[in-house]
Parts: C-alpha cells; structure tokens; sequence
C-alpha cells in the first residue's frame, strides 16, 4: 500500500505542469489556485546588489531572467536619502503597468518586505501580496503603463529612470 502511495503522488507531481497549463498559458502564474500560482507563491526570487547606478546597472544585465513570463516583479531602490519601489505587473502580453511608491530609505522597505515574505510561508501570491504591502507601507507616486520588458536591466533602467548616481541598494524580487 505504502509503495502504491508513492507511485500516485509521483505520478501526480509529474502532471503539474501539464494541470497548470490547462488554459493554455506558459505564465509562472495566470489563474490564482493553479500549479503555477502555488509555486510562484512558494518560489519568489529575491536579488540585492549594491553600489552607484552604473554599477549595479552592469550587474544587473548579467541576471538571467525572461521578465517576460512572469506577471510581478518589483524593483526597489533606496538610499540614505529615500526608497522608489516600482512594482511591475503585467496587463497583457505586450503591456506592462508601473505602479511607483516612495518613502523611507536604508534598507528599511526591503527588510520589512523579506519579513513578510517569510511570514507568508509559501501560502499567499506573492505578488499580490507584494502589491497590498507596497501599498500599506510607502506614498503611492504614479502608475504608467509602459510596453513590456523582457529583461531586468530594462526593467532596472525604468525603474530608476530619475534615480541619483548615490550609493544605493537594489533589491530585485520576481514574484509570479
């Protein structure tokens, strides 16, 4: 019975991909609920480079990611001075909305936002949970839609587009 047991769940771990893409999406996560929704919810990623803007610029273009199959992804920026927190979310395939906040700076967003995350456990969406946090924490500044971007030094350039050459830290979080 035992070994029957393992065998199903094996067999139905290698279905996930195939139940999450039932509506015919390759989307990290489409439809909050589905395979992918509960492994985006489960497997953000979070990235921190430091230095001036053109440095972290040139980290930045060597991190491997197609921003185009995720639907969020956040960019922070903060100094001694300030935070700019850009969260990005995809409307459709060839638009992407710009929502941008402001507030405190040294390290204080980004802290709170890894607390959060950890204290979400995998249970939540976490860029719907990143939007609600974003919001509850920081002054909304402006949203813009722009077209969409495939990667994160494009999406690093729009975020700090009236950014100082300040020595800043930069977190990176790709969400669903």
């Amino acid at each position: 019975m035992r070994r029957f047991l393992s065998i199903l769940t094996l067999l139905g771990l290698c279905t996930l991909p195939a139940v999450a893409a039932i509506d015919g999406t390759t989307d990290i996560e489409k439809t909050p609920g589905t395979a992918r929704c509960k492994l985006a919810a489960w497997t953000p990623e979070v990235l921190t480079f430091y230095g001036d803007h053109a440095t972290v610029a040139a980290k930045v273009e060597n991190v491997k990611a197609n921003l185009l199959d995720r639907r969020m992804y956040l960019i922070a920026i903060e100094s001694k001075d300030g935070a700019e927190v850009a969260v990005f979310e995809r409307k459709d395939s060839e638009t992407v909305t710009v929502s941008r906040w402001h507030g405190a700076g040294q390290g204080e967003i980004t802290a709170r936002f890894a607390a959060m995350l950890l204290d979400n456990n995998g249970h939540s969406c976490a860029g719907e949970l990143t939007k609600s946090f974003v919001k509850s924490q920081l002054t909304a500044k402006s949203q813009t839609e722009i077209a969409a971007l495939s990667t994160v030094g494009a999406a690093f350039a729009a975020a700090a587009d009236n950014a100082d050459s300040s020595y800043v830290k930069v977190t990176i979080a790709l969400l669903c």
